[in-house]
């Protein structure tokens, strides 16, 4: 008995402490926030005094203008009023009319070698003679074609050759046949550059021959060595290099080949 008891009072006093709780926490939910009497307030504009400021007197006072006193410049006389004698009036020569000989109708020709030449050459002949020989050149007459870039020259030629011939056996021992033959001849000069020239020539000579070194007669009475004379021609063509006063030479004909060295003056 006692024990339902004690449990009821403490039932009733969970019950009640329970209620006592709930109501003292209700109010303060319950009540509404209370609105803030700052914000139902109309928000006061501060008014400011408007100050009136004085006008600056500075503006009011127009800026002074200065006065330069005019300066009277000495009235000049204008050039127009000038008299002048315009260029146009002045007689000139005009630079047209006067006549100039182009460049491209003066014809440059080779400048030819002196007009004398002394020449020393060799001489081999075809069937195995040599010797030597010597020639004086002279130009002669003008210039027969008129080019523009090659100079034509006839020239003479005067001179002399000696030539030799020797002979061997075996039981007719050594002899020779020996030669002189005084030439004359003329060539015609073709310049291809300054010192550059081709030529052809014809030389008429007389050749004088003599056998030497054998016995021919072998002691036949009134008997003597043949010997030769007759006149004879040449047919060559030539070629000259000129090295200022001196000149190489070169021929080859139907006779002879000759070289040799021409000095001129």
């Amino acid at each position: 008995m006692l024990i339902r008891v004690g449990l009821a009072s403490a039932a009733y006093l969970l019950f009640t402490q329970t209620a006592i709780a709930q109501q003292t926490a209700q109010p303060y939910a319950q009540q509404p926030y209370p609105q803030q009497p700052y914000a139902q307030q109309p928000y006061q504009q501060q008014q400011y005094p408007q100050q009136q400021y004085p006008p600056q007197p500075y503006a009011q006072q127009p800026y002074p203008q200065q006065q330069y006193p005019q300066q009277q410049y000495p009235q000049q006389q204008p050039y127009a009023q000038q008299p002048a004698q315009p260029y146009a009036q002045q007689p000139a020569q005009p630079y047209a009319p006067q006549p100039t000989q182009p460049y491209a109708q003066q014809p440059s020709q080779p400048a030819a070698p002196l007009p004398k030449a002394l020449t020393l050459w060799g001489a081999v002949g075809y069937g195995g003679m040599y010797g030597v020989g010597v020639r004086f050149m002279f130009p002669v007459g003008p210039s027969l074609l008129k080019l523009s870039n090659i100079r034509d020259q006839l020239a003479v030629e005067l001179g002399v050759d000696y030539l030799r011939e020797s002979y061997g056996y075996f039981s007719y021992g050594n002899y020779s046949w020996s030669e002189i033959l005084p030439v004359a001849g003329c060539m015609w000069q073709f310049w291809l550059l300054p010192n550059l020239a081709v030529y052809p020539k014809v030389d008429l000579g007389y050749a004088i021959g003599w056998l030497s070194g054998y016995d021919y007669c072998n002691g036949i009475p009134n008997c003597s060595n043949p010997s030769y004379g007759g006149f004879f021609w040449d047919i060559s063509a030539g070629v000259m290099y000129t090295l200022g006063k001196v000149a190489l030479r070169a021929e080859i004909g139907n006779e002879l080949v000759k070289g040799g060295v021409a000095f001129l003056f």
